[in-house]
Formats: C-alpha cells, sequence, structure tokens
C-alpha cells in the first residue's frame, strides 16, 4: 500500500504587533513551508527592522489558528526577555535565557487558545466582537473594559486615553507599556479579524490609527 503524504494544515496569521505597531504580513512571511512559525526573540528586533520603539521592553503578540483546529483561535504574547518562540499544530515551545531580576515577575510567554465562542461583547450588545486585549502582555478581561472599546469601535463614543486607569490595572509597574486589541464585527464581516495597536498615554480615536 503506497501512503500518499498529506499536506500539513496551514497556519493563518490573523494579526500580530510589535512593540506598538502592525506587522501581520511580516510574522505570516517567516512561516515555513511545512506551517510552522519559529521566531528568535534575541534578533527579531532586526528582522522587524527599523526598531519601533528603540530602548523599550518590546512585546509581540500573534492571533493565529490552524485550519480545522478543534481549538479556533490561539493567541501567543511574548517578550524580547525569551530566546526562541516556536509554534506547531496543537504545540507552543519557548526556550527562555536567564532574565534580570527585575524581570522574575513578569509573562515571559502567554498563549491563550480562544475557543469556537471566544469573543467577548462587554456589557451590552453593540454588535462589535472583542477577541483579545493585551495591556503590557496582560490579558485583559474586565467587562466595563472591553465595552467601553467595543463602544468605541461601534461609534457610539470619543477617543480612549491608553493608561493604567482606563485598564483598572498597572501589570508592569514604573514601566512603559503598549497595548493591543483583536476585534471584529458582527454579521456579514464576522471572519475579519482587525487590531489596533499603540504606547501608553496615547490615544485610541476614530478613525482607528496608531497614536
Amino acid at each position: 500500500m503506497t501512503c500518499v503524504p498529506t499536506d500539513p494544515p496551514r497556519l493563518h496569521i490573523l494579526g500580530a504587533t510589535w512593540g506598538g505597531i502592525i506587522i501581520t504580513p511580516d510574522i505570516q512571511s517567516l512561516v515555513s513551508a511545512t506551517q510552522i512559525l519559529t521566531l528568535d526573540m534575541c534578533s527579531l528586533v532586526h528582522v522587524l527592522s527599523p526598531d519601533p520603539l528603540p530602548n523599550w521592553h518590546k512585546t509581540l503578540s500573534v492571533l493565529y489558528q490552524y485550519t480545522d483546529a478543534p481549538e479556533g483561535m490561539c493567541l501567543l504574547s511574548t517578550s524580547e526577555l525569551s530566546t526562541s518562540v516556536s509554534v506547531w499544530p496543537g504545540v507552543h515551545q519557548l526556550y527562555t535565557s536567564l532574565r534580570p531580576a527585575e524581570w522574575q515577575s513578569q509573562p515571559v510567554l502567554s498563549v491563550f487558545a480562544l475557543g469556537p465562542g471566544a469573543a467577548q461583547r462587554g456589557e451590552g450588545d453593540t454588535g462589535v466582537e472583542i477577541l483579545a486585549v493585551l495591556w503590557g502582555g496582560h490579558r485583559i478581561g474586565t467587562p466595563s473594559v472591553l465595552a467601553e472599546l467595543a463602544r468605541l469601535f461601534n461609534g457610539e463614543r470619543g477617543q480612549i486615553w491608553m493608561t493604567n486607569n482606563f485598564f483598572k490595572c498597572d501589570p508592569w509597574y514604573n514601566t512603559k507599556k503598549t497595548w493591543v486589541v483583536y476585534f471584529r464585527f458582527a454579521g456579514h464581516d464576522s471572519e475579519r479579524v482587525q487590531v489596533v495597536t499603540g504606547v501608553e498615554d496615547g490615544a485610541l480615536e476614530v478613525p482607528w490609527s496608531r497614536p
């Protein structure tokens, strides 16, 4: 009997950010022919040059999904403190080096399987689905925060200043942070994921743009 090789499930990069900028096409281009994504965090600042935030501690976020994967969308959030990150179907692997003592309490890598029903609509039904919110690498799930973001994307309120006060937490004390929001609109365009990102103390406005 002859075994017919099967193609690996395709890895779709739905959105990606690095240091407050959107880099979705760049990360998709790094996916191998075998549909594996491997990132050398030590050299990423050179691969994704120019450096968007020189002398800042930067974080990388990637929202991705493998074709027909039962876990649905997954969100990877990691930082320059890791050395290498690899993703392939059902597996997430991390290699780290020793880190300075002041960073020991910070999450170096987080992977969230969002699942088919992961969208959050905050308080009330605005027709905007908030898929994931990151503040300094920390995932935000506070309903009132999600509701205000949904209202902005739905055109029901003006700019939001992205601060510890708005997110109701400070995951990296005394450190400037970046923020990321992955979302989509319910209805005919429900499969299209959108992403906005920026830096602490900047404003998220309509139209959505990096501060």
